[in-house]
C-alpha cells in the first residue's frame, strides 16, 4: 500500500487520525503515532486507544452525514498501574496527584470496575476481583463431590447469582 511506518515501527497519523493519502482509513490505539496538543506522540495506554476509538466512531458518522472532521484532542485523565496483591500506584487530576498502595489499588479497582460496559459486567468483575484479594482458605468455594457415581451425585440448587439480577444500567 505504500504507507511507511513511522517512530517505534507505528503508523504516522493526521490530526482526524486518517493516514496522509487515505481520508477513509483509520489509525486507531496502539500502532499510531497519534500527536498530542504538546507536539509529541501520545503513550500507548488504553486511554488514548479508548478516547480515539470513541472520536472515530462518531466522526464516521459524521462523514456519512457529511459533516466536518475535527482534530483529536486527547483528555489525560493519568496513569494507573497495578504493581502487586492489593497494591498499585496513580498519578491523577492536572498537578500528577501520586496515590500508592491501598489507596492507588482502591482508584485502580474502581476506574477498572467503572469502565466496563454493563452493570451485570462489574457486578461479575467486582465480586471477582474482590475474591482474589481474599485469602485462599477464606474465599468461597463450590464442592463437587470426590464419587461421580449416578447414585451419589446430588441434585443441588444453583448457588443464588446476584449478576443474573436486573440492574439498572444509568449510561
Amino acid at each position: 500500500m505504500g504507507i511507511l511506518p513511522g517512530r517505534g515501527g507505528r503508523l504516522d497519523v493526521q490530526p482526524d487520525l486518517t493516514l496522509a493519502g487515505y481520508p477513509g482509513v483509520f489509525g486507531l490505539g496502539d500502532f499510531a503515532n497519534i500527536i498530542g496538543a504538546n507536539g509529541k506522540p501520545l503513550p500507548q495506554l488504553g486511554s488514548v486507544a479508548e478516547q480515539s476509538d470513541k472520536w472515530c466512531a462518531k466522526h464516521i458518522a459524521a462523514d456519512i452525514e457529511g459533516s466536518p472532521r475535527e482534530p483529536f484532542r486527547y483528555s489525560d485523565r493519568g496513569i494507573m498501574a497495578m504493581i502487586g496483591r492489593n497494591a498499585a500506584v496513580a498519578e491523577v487530576g492536572e498537578g500528577r496527584h501520586e496515590l500508592d498502595r491501598l489507596i492507588g489499588f482502591a482508584a485502580w479497582l474502581g476506574v477498572h470496575v467503572a469502565l466496563l460496559s454493563t452493570c451485570r459486567a462489574r457486578v461479575v468483575g467486582l465480586r471477582g476481583m474482590g475474591m482474589g484479594l481474599l485469602p485462599e482458605e477464606t474465599r468461597f468455594s463450590n464442592p463437587r463431590p470426590h464419587h461421580r457415581g449416578s447414585d451419589q451425585l446430588q441434585r443441588r440448587r444453583p448457588p443464588f447469582d446476584i449478576a443474573s439480577r436486573e440492574c439498572d444500567d444509568h449510561e
